[in-house]
């Protein structure tokens, strides 16, 4: 039995320390307690500043259409919007030396008239124009998106056989994105096209396999642009933009042209601009 007895003190002897230190479990459990309350503060700051952090980037891009994903372009910085009652007027010089101007409204009112050259191969009829009656050859373009993509998504539609485009993609020995380049082109070009759409022709086109972006280039004039290069139809496709507006300064391959002048008048009268997409070309 002593033997047992004696056992049984060596091995309490030898057994850690169990005893509760009351101090040191108040300690530990406030600790526990601080850390879950830093944890809960945390997360809600996290959920109460989502909103805000929400708001910021919405509110950043009002003037704009949204960057495409993967596109080195982002949203164009100028104001785009176009009034009711004001005109969206551009001047053109084309390749073929006819000079022309056109005002164009959100009613599809407005007014097209040749500034300088010859009569041979001018396109665009001249005249004025009343609501809904302004002459288009883009075919149906007010539904198209100022969401890149979604408008890319419209595009892709558009330039199917029985599309929407006036150049639809046929088989012409290229892939599908030669019919977009020539699309984007043809709409790019189109003096019914609003000018937040334009912008986002840029970021689809920006986005195309094959297209090069250059940031820092120069149009024909010396403005400087964004310059988007691609080889379709066996041509080489030169497209300058205003850094700012992202609007076309130039285009180089199918189509052929500087925009000498684009903005914001007032009535189908005027050349004076209450707004400009960027500096006049000389």
């Amino acid at each position: 039995m002593n033997d047992v007895r004696e056992q049984l003190e060596h091995a309490r002897r030898e057994a850690p320390d169990l005893s509760v230190d009351p101090a040191n479990l108040y300690e530990r459990r406030e600790a526990k307690a601080r850390a879950k309350r830093i944890a809960t503060i945390m997360v809600a700051s996290m959920i109460g500043l989502l909103p805000i952090a929400l708001g910021f980037t919405i509110v950043g891009g009002h003037r704009g259409s949204p960057a495409l994903s993967g596109s080195p372009i982002g949203a164009p910085t100028s104001d785009l919007r176009l009034a009711p009652g004001t005109y969206y007027y551009v001047r053109v010089d084309p390749e073929a030396g006819i000079v022309y101007e056109t005002w164009w409204a959100a009613d599809d009112s407005g007014r097209i008239a040749k500034v300088s050259g010859s009569e041979s191969g001018f396109a665009l009829h001249q005249g004025t124009f009343g609501p809904g009656d302004f002459f288009s050859d883009s075919g149906p373009v007010a539904y198209l998106s100022i969401d890149p993509s979604e408008l890319e998504r419209q595009l892709r539609a558009r330039v199917q056989v029985g599309g929407a485009s006036p150049e639809p993609y046929g088989d012409w020995g290229g892939p599908i994105d030669w019919g977009l380049v020539r699309s984007i082109g043809e709409l790019l070009d189109a003096p019914d096209v609003t000018p937040a759409q334009k912008a986002a022709l840029m970021q689809v086109a920006a986005s195309l396999d094959g297209m090069n972006v250059d940031m820092h280039s120069q149009d024909p004039a010396g403005r400087p642009a964004i310059l988007l290069t691609t080889d379709t139809e066996h041509t080489t496709q030169r497209w300058w933009f205003d850094p700012e507006s992202h609007q076309v300064l130039a285009m180089a391959g199918t189509f052929n042209e500087i925009v000498q002048v684009a903005g914001i008048t007032g009535s189908t009268d005027s050349t004076d601009l209450t707004t400009m997409f960027f500096a006049a070309a000389a």
